[in-house]
């Protein structure tokens, strides 16, 4: 079985607390009120680290600021697991959008954020194409190509483009045309337009979550629902993270919660400035995670 590796604790919210070891082990039942975060402080050459971490993590497309979900209010939800668990896993997602300042809607929402425990991830997604083919479109009505994913979770991001103001704009993706507003300003500094993410859908293979909780399930999902982050890419990064917990060994320590690199990165890719270009974002990123992963976890 996986153990779960606690090292120090840290909570975007003020107060701290231990989950119980029984509840580290196995897939539900977890129950916890507040984000935890688990890792090590004393990083060796931290920025090095999260110069790595934030390259591998985001990709910049030409000159384009990075897509999050910024215009659209999140909901997550998560179906494939019981009732009870289900809910546990979509409330964790919703507590990881409140620590890392994600805009978050209220409850009872309209799902934008789609999580999907299957018995076959592969057999879900074609089912899934065609039963709901909305899940695979853009606001264009172009067809979203699915990333090939090996792993036991693919994970695809539905998007559209807004200008400086966050209005919707009108863009051809085959002539590669912005209608763009008279009154917008050109800048050295920032893009008249920029990606948004409009919905996301992770569909996780269910014998990978052997031995995993449903803090560790929905922070998982948080982290590749909320930033497009694929863990396929985390070559060179040795920072400690929640994303290589479905590929490690049974007999593996992994993180029982979101890293405080996680949590960094979540921060950072949701505080820089909305606009600027894509290369410019990453820089800032990596300063803000230094920043954040040097003051270290608060005290209790």
């Amino acid at each position: 079985m996986r153990r779960s590796l606690l090292t120090s604790a840290l909570l975007a919210a003020p107060l701290l607390i231990a989950l119980p070891a029984a509840a580290q082990n196995r897939v539900p039942p977890a129950s916890d009120d507040e984000i935890i975060v688990e890792g090590g402080r004393n990083q060796p050459t931290r920025a090095k680290q999260a110069a790595d971490f934030v390259q591998e993590l985001t990709v910049v497309a030409g000159v384009d600021p990075l897509a999050r979900f910024d215009r659209t209010e999140l909901c997550p939800a998560v179906v494939g697991l019981s009732e009870r668990h289900n809910a546990a896993v979509t409330e964790r997602m919703r507590r990881v959008a409140e620590a890392a300042n994600v805009p978050l809607a209220e409850p009872g929402c309209k799902p934008n954020a789609l999580v999907v425990i299957a018995p076959d991830k592969e057999e879900m997604i074609s089912a899934m194409k065609r039963a709901y083919p909305t899940f695979f479109r853009l606001p264009t009505n172009k067809v979203v190509k699915i990333p090939r994913q090996d792993g036991p979770a693919t994970a695809w991001h539905l998007g559209g483009y807004v200008d400086r103001e966050g209005q919707p704009i009108s863009y051809s993706p085959d002539d590669n045309f912005f209608v763009l507003s008279s009154t917008t300003t050109p800048s050295r500094l920032s893009s008249p337009v920029r990606p948004v993410f409009l919905a996301s859908v992770v569909v996780i293979q269910r014998d990978s979550l052997e031995g995993l909780t449903t803090t560790q399930v929905g922070d998982y999902a948080a982290m590749r629902a909320y930033t497009g982050a694929d863990p396929a890419r985390l070559r060179r990064s040795t920072a400690p993270t929640i994303l290589n917990i479905l590929d490690s060994t049974m007999d593996s320590e992994i993180p029982i919660t979101l890293t405080p690199w996680d949590l960094a990165f979540l921060r950072a890719l949701y505080s820089v400035p909305a606009n600027h270009y894509g290369r410019r974002q990453q820089t800032e990123m990596r300063r803000r995670m230094v920043d954040e992963l040097e003051k270290g976890p608060p005290h209790s």
